[in-house]
């Protein structure tokens, strides 16, 4: 049995299970917290649960945390994104014929203004303005709501280089959706 030695904040875990010492140490929860805080922010999702099920699938899962490839904090947010996704999808209903989740698109300030028409029109706009390359990879992302690993596949490239152009596209489309809310 691998001996147990106390952590900073006076709890213990043993020494090679850092997924479990930094789940126990509040700053860590705070930080936690304070990510599903911002993400569910103006959606009907509860903070609580979706810390209790990061601390659920983070426990489950410990033993496939690799500090090699990153720190424990950047693995333990992975799963506040991903829980608070799937939440959005519970909260947000079935998706719409053609595939797509735009109502996910529209910030919630912006729903008494556009319809859903409308603002499947507005995406299909923006996204039509991209180069090919970017609108491809975040329409693949955000629309087929595939996996990075996946979107290196179907395009050929690495899922590194699939997240920058997925990063690039939303950067793009922010730009011409604030170029034109303001002209």
């Amino acid at each position: 049995m691998p001996e147990v030695t106390a952590n900073a904040v006076g709890t213990t875990a043993p020494p090679d299970d850092p997924v479990h010492a930094a789940l126990e140490n509040p700053a860590n929860r705070g930080r936690l917290t304070a990510a599903a805080r911002a993400a569910v922010r103006g959606k009907s999702i509860d903070v609580g649960d979706v810390i209790q099920e990061v601390y659920k699938r983070a426990l489950e899962s410990r033993d496939r945390f690799d500090p090699a490839t990153g720190s424990v904090s950047t693995w333990l947010n992975g799963f506040v994104r991903n829980v608070v996704r799937e939440k959005c999808r519970e909260v947000a209903g079935s998706p719409l014929s053609d595939g797509g989740r735009w109502d996910r698109v529209v910030a919630p300030e912006y729903e008494d203004v556009l319809n859903l028409d409308e603002a499947r029109d507005l995406v299909k706009r923006f996204l039509s303005a991209l180069p090919a390359k970017l609108h491809q990879a975040v329409e693949l992302r955000y629309l087929k709501e595939m996996e990075y690993e996946q979107i290196g596949t179907m395009l050929g490239i690495s899922a590194d280089n699939a997240r920058q152009r997925v990063s690039r596209g939303m950067k793009q489309l922010v730009e011409l959706a604030e170029t034109e809310g303001r002209s």
